[in-house]
């Protein structure tokens, strides 16, 4: 496993994490530091998408990798 680190580096109240290490079942809050908001979360070596959830609203990043769904939106993967 590895220490990876998730960023969102945009405005924002509060933000929370989601993505395949949990089956989409359970989120995590990211903490502020200076204007960004970070997780730091040990995971098995591979490749995961994942979602924010922004101020109650599931959002990607649009500057970080990304990809389209099957719902018609997007993840960010990593």
């Amino acid at each position: 496993s590895d220490i990876t680190e998730f960023t969102w580096p945009h405005p924002a109240r509060e933000v929370f994490i989601m993505g395949e290490w949990s089956k989409w079942q359970s989120k995590e809050q990211l903490h502020r530091i200076n204007n960004s908001f970070v997780l730091h979360k040990n995971l098995k070596v591979g490749t995961y998408r994942y979602k924010f959830v922004v101020d109650g609203k599931w959002q990607h990043d649009w500057e970080q990798p990304h990809e389209s769904d099957s719902y018609g939106g997007y993840n960010n993967v990593k």
